[in-house]
C-alpha cells in the first residue's frame, strides 16, 4: 500500500458509498489503522499485553508500522524510530487524549463504513465477498478470541477448498498488533487466512538460524530436543548446511505453509462438524480465563482433525503423504513437532499445548526415529477406542462438568442474585453476533457467561479450580489410552516426554 503515517496524514474521507476500488481500499485501510492502533494505545493505558506479551507485542507492531520485510531485523534505533512513529499516529488520529473507557468503547463498536454498507468484526466474510465482487485483491482479517480482537488488512489470492474460502495474505499493509508473526493463520466459520509474510518469517527467524547460527551448546534437555526435531528435519530433506537449505527453501516453506492450512481447516472439522456446539463453543470461550486444557484440547484436535468431506487435519494429511512420500512426510512431521515445542521459549500459556501434543506425537516416533504413520493413521478415527475418540471424550467430560457448575451457581448482578438462566436471557439480548451463525453466537454468548461468571458467580473459586485440575485429568486419560500408569503432576509428565524421545 504505502508507508502508514504519511498515509494517515494525507487521508481524506470521500463518500463511503464509493465502488471505486481505489477509494474502498484507502478508506477501509484508513479505517484498519485506526483500529489497529486504538489496540495499542489500549495495551498501554491497562497494562494488559495479551497472552503474547508486551515484547511480542510490540515487536509485532514495530515490524508493520516501520514496513520491515520478513528477513529484516530490528535493532534498538528501530524501535526509538518506532515509538515516534507511534506518537505521531496518536496526534493525527487524534488518540492522545483519549481515556481507557473511551477506547474500549469505540473497539466494542467498531464498524467498516464502505461501499455505502456497514461492516462489523462479525461480517469481515461479507465484506470479503463484497471485495472480490468488484475485482478487489484487498482482503479484512476480523475475529475474536476469547474476549481479544484482531484485525489484518492487506491484499493477496483466494481459493475455495472444502467447505472454506482460503486466503493467503501475501501482503500485510497493517495489522493489530496482537496479531503476532508467530500466528501463521486464523480461521471463521467459512474462512481461513494464511499469513506468507508470518511463515517466510518463521523460517528465516527460526530454519535459517538454525543453520546459520548453530547452538555452541544445549543447555538444557529441551533446547537439546528442539534441536534434535530440526537435525531430524533437516535430515528427511538431506539438507548439510545453510546453502542446501536456500535450494530447498520453495518445498520447505510448502511444508510450513501445508501444515499451518491444514490445522486451520482441521479447527473446522472439529468444532464445526465433530464436537457437540456447546462442547465445543464452551471450551473455546474459557480463553476469557486464560490459556488452559481445554483451549488446548481444541488445538490438538485440529492438529489430528480425521477425514472429512475431503478434507483433514495436518497429521492425517501427513499420513496420506507418507504412503507415496514418505521422507517429506516425516519432514512435515518433525517441522510440526519442532513448531509445537515451546519449552525452550519464553511463551509459557503455550505449554498446555505442548504438553499435550509432544506426548501424542512422540508415541509414534520409533526407537530409529521414523515415524509409524501406519498406527498413527489407525487411531486417527472415530471409532472406539482410538486416541481422537478418546481425547473427544476426555474434552466432552471435563467441559460438561465446567457447563454443570455455572448452571448450578448463583450470580450476583447489580446487587442482585441471578440464576443461570437469568443471566442467559440478559446476555443473550446484548450480542451483535448474528443468532443465524449459531457457533458464532454461542461463542460470543460463553464468552459473557464466563467473563461474568469469573467476577461474580457464587462458584468462581470451584469453576477456576476445575479448569486448573482438568489439565491432570486429560492427560492422565492420554495415559489410559496408551496403556500407560498415571501420573501425579504436571512435572512427571514433562520427564515422560524428555525420555520418550531418548529413547
Amino acid at each position: 500500500m504505502t508507508d502508514l503515517l504519511n498515509f494517515i496524514k494525507s487521508y481524506e474521507p470521500l463518500p463511503k458509498n464509493s465502488n471505486d476500488i481505489n477509494i474502498v481500499e484507502s478508506d477501509l485501510f484508513y479505517q484498519a489503522s485506526r483500529f489497529s492502533v486504538l489496540y495499542y494505545r489500549l495495551c498501554e493505558l491497562s497494562g494488559k499485553w495479551s497472552d503474547a506479551g508486551e515484547e511480542q507485542i510490540r515487536l509485532s507492531f514495530a515490524r508493520i508500522l516501520l514496513g520491515f520485510s520478513p528477513k529484516q531485523a530490528t535493532s534498538y534505533t528501530d524501535i526509538d524510530k518506532f515509538y515516534q512513529v507511534l506518537q505521531d499516529l496518536y496526534t493525527v488520529l487524534d488518540i492522545t487524549l483519549l481515556s481507557e473507557a473511551d477506547i474500549k468503547k469505540e473497539i466494542k463498536q467498531y464498524s467498516f463504513h464502505v461501499m455505502g454498507r456497514k461492516y462489523n468484526l462479525h461480517q469481515c466474510d461479507k465484506l470479503n465477498k463484497d471485495l472480490r465482487a468488484m475485482g478487489s485483491d484487498a482482503i479484512l482479517q476480523g475475529g475474536f478470541y476469547g474476549h481479544d480482537v484482531e484485525v489484518i488488512y492487506g491484499k493477496g489470492q483466494y481459493k475455495h477448498m472444502g467447505d472454506y474460502d482460503v486466503f493467503f495474505i501475501e501482503d500485510e499493509w497493517v495489522r493489530t498488533p496482537n496479531a503476532i508473526i508467530a500466528m501463521a493463520a486464523m480461521i471463521g466459520k467459512n474462512e481461513i487466512f494464511l499469513r506468507h509474510q508470518s511463515i517466510e518469517t518463521i523460517f528465516s527467524q527460526k530454519w535459517e538460524a538454525a543453520l546459520l547460527y548453530p547452538p555452541l551448546n544445549d543447555s538444557t534437555a529441551y533446547k537439546r530436543l528442539s534441536n534434535t526435531f530440526k537435525k531430524r528435519a533437516f535430515q528427511s530433506f538431506n539438507i548439510k548446511d545453510h546453502a542446501a537449505l536456500i535450494n530447498y527453501e520453495k518445498a520447505f516453506i510448502q511444508a510450513i505453509e501445508d501444515n499451518v492450512l491444514f490445522h486451520e481447516i482441521g479447527h473446522g472439522i472439529i468444532q464445526y462438524h465433530t464436537l457437540n456446539q456447546t462442547i465445543g463453543s464452551l471450551a473455546e470461550s474459557s480463553k476469557v480465563y486464560e490459556e488452559n486444557v481445554l483451549t488446548a484440547i481444541l488445538e490438538i484436535l485440529a492438529d489430528l482433525a480425521p477425514l472429512f468431506n475431503d478434507v483433514k487435519g495436518p497429521v492425517v494429511n501427513m499420513c496420506g503423504i507418507a504412503k507415496q512420500n514418505p521422507r517429506l512426510a516425516q519432514a512435515m512431521y518433525y517441522i510440526y513437532l519442532s513448531d509445537t515445542w515451546f519449552y525452550d521459549t519464553t511463551d509459557n500459556y503455550m505449554l498446555h499445548y505442548s504438553d499435550l501434543i509432544s506426548f501424542i506425537m512422540l508415541n509414534y516416533v520409533k526407537n530409529d526415529a521414523v515415524v509409524d504413520f501406519d498406527r498413527l493413521e489407525k487411531d486417527l478415527t472415530l471409532k472406539e477406542n482410538t486416541l481422537l475418540s478418546a481425547i473427544i471424550k476426555s474434552l466432552n467430560k471435563v467441559t460438561t462438568t465446567l457447563n454443570r457448575l455455572l448452571e448450578t451457581s448463583l450470580y450476583q448482578v447489580q446487587k442482585k442474585m441471578m440464576t443461570f438462566e437469568e443471566v442467559r436471557h440478559l446476555i443473550e439480548e446484548k450480542i451483535k453476533a448474528p443468532k443465524e451463525d449459531s457457533y458464532n453466537f454461542e461463542t460470543a454468548f460463553w464468552t459473557d457467561f464466563l467473563l461474568m461468571a469469573l467476577d461474580c458467580s457464587s462458584k468462581k473459586i470451584d469453576i477456576i479450580n476445575h479448569i486448573n485440575q482438568s489439565k491432570l485429568t486429560v492427560i492422565n486419560d492420554l495415559y489410559l489410552h496408551y496403556n500407560l500408569p498415571k501420573i501425579n503432576s504436571i512435572q512427571e509428565h514433562r520427564k515422560n516426554i524428555t525420555e520418550l524421545l531418548s529413547r
